[in-house]
């Protein structure tokens, strides 16, 4: 092998020694979206008037939501949510397009690990749903996160809440075509084989343009 051949072979295998691999499991900054810290129009938001009938109904629950969220925004006080510490959280619903049905904890548990369901909708605390400023979604009902179990990177993991543990695998980005993303496997919250029925399990899964994957 001539000098400048040893040389290239020489240079290639220090790049490939000093180059860093992404970790397992990790999410590239391309597969996500810009955070949205504010769903904006991919949710159902209450109205004023259910968010004022909340509040009178469900005080503890509901402080305890404005205690969670201005905990939030006071650890992230140096980023650009553009939230007002004054500002009232949101309170919403999430409709998946392909049923029409609400993403819910079953039977309004309140228990680490109950399954994300779709349910029709109806007027419980368990079809409700909130953000903070770290890209949490956390039941109303509960105060529990929603998260893909055991932060699994496989297809048709479920969705289930789990108390707050710091993990990207309960962190959600919504983009503007109405998909909910987990921040640790970049997979779509969809419902399983866009299913209508009630009690259908929301897991995650690769992008495949279906309904069962959009949330209105």
């Amino acid at each position: 092998m001539s000098r400048i051949a040893k040389t290239f072979v020489a240079m290639a295998v220090v790049a490939l020694s000093t180059a860093t691999a992404p970790a397992f499991g990790a999410s590239t900054a391309s597969s996500l979206p810009t955070p949205q810290k504010d769903p904006g129009a991919t949710v159902q938001r209450l109205t004023p008037t259910e968010m004022a009938d909340l509040k009178s109904r469900a005080p503890e629950k509901f402080e305890r939501m404005v205690n969670m969220v201005s905990k939030s925004r006071e650890s992230s006080r140096a980023g650009a949510s553009g939230l007002a510490s004054t500002d009232e959280p949101t309170v919403y619903r999430l409709l998946n397009e392909a049923s029409g049905k609400c993403l819910a904890i079953g039977s309004s548990s309140t228990e680490d690990g109950a399954h994300a369901i779709q349910w029709h909708c109806l007027n419980t605390y368990g079809q409700l749903w909130f953000s903070d400023d770290d890209n949490h979604i956390i039941n109303f009902n509960s105060g529990k996160l929603l998260a893909i179990g055991s932060s699994s990177m496989e297809n048709g993991a479920h969705a289930i809440q789990w108390d707050y543990t710091g993990s990207d695998g309960q962190r959600w980005y919504f983009d503007t075509h109405n998909h909910i993303i987990n921040g640790n496997s970049a997979k779509f919250l969809a419902i399983g084989s866009s299913s209508t029925e009630d009690g259908a399990h929301a897991i995650q899964w690769d992008e495949t343009g279906s309904a069962g994957q959009r949330w209105l």
